[in-house]
């Protein structure tokens, strides 16, 4: 699915986002609230898990 306005799109996220997401995850900075900043492993399986979600429930987290 996918939601567009005049500024901003929503969709469900895939494993092309990998780079985007772990710049964001990876990053102690943006993360320091976290319990722990996501090496890439962490990072692929998160957007896995997510796209297993939108199977099974029909919804998941967007990008």
């Amino acid at each position: 699915m996918r939601v567009e306005t005049e500024r901003r799109i929503l969709r469900e996220m895939c494993m092309d986002d990998f780079e985007a997401m772990y710049a964001v995850l990876g990053d102690s900075d943006i993360m320091r609230h976290y319990p722990y900043t996501f090496d890439e492993g962490r990072v692929r399986g998160w957007i896995e898990k997510n796209i297993l979600r939108y199977e099974i429930f029909g919804f998941g987290r967007w990008f």
